[in-house]
C-alpha cells in the first residue's frame, strides 16, 4: 500500500492507482522496466485507436494531409510505433504484479 509521509495510510484504490500511472517511480525507478504483456497498456492503446478509427471512416469532406511537413509525419509515426510497442511490453502498468 502507498503511504506518504505525513498523509494518511492511502486506500488500496488509490494505492493501485498510483502503481498503474507511475509504476515503480514512487519507490525510485528501479523497479522500473519488467517485460511482460500490459494489458492496462492495451486498454490505453485501445482508448486512443477507437476514435481515430471512428475518424477515419467519418472524415469531413474536402479533407486533404497535403499541407503536412513530411519530416514531422515522419517523426509522428516513429513515436507512435515507440509507444506502442513500450505500452505492451512493459509490465509496470499493470494493476497486479
Amino acid at each position: 500500500m502507498l503511504n506518504l509521509p505525513g498523509a494518511a495510510p492511502a486506500s488500496p484504490i488509490i494505492s493501485l492507482f498510483f502503481k498503474a500511472i507511475y509504476g515503480y517511480m514512487l519507490d525510485g525507478g528501479k523497479d522500473m522496466g519488467h517485460f511482460g504483456f500490459s494489458y492496462i497498456g492495451l486498454l490505453f492503446l485501445l482508448l486512443l485507436f477507437i476514435p481515430n478509427i471512428i475518424w477515419t471512416k467519418k472524415k469531413p469532406e474536402g479533407y486533404t494531409a497535403d499541407g503536412e511537413n513530411p519530416v514531422l509525419r515522419l517523426f509522428e509515426h516513429i513515436g507512435q510505433v515507440f509507444v506502442c510497442c513500450c505500452s505492451l511490453i512493459f509490465s509496470d502498468f499493470n494493476f497486479l504484479d
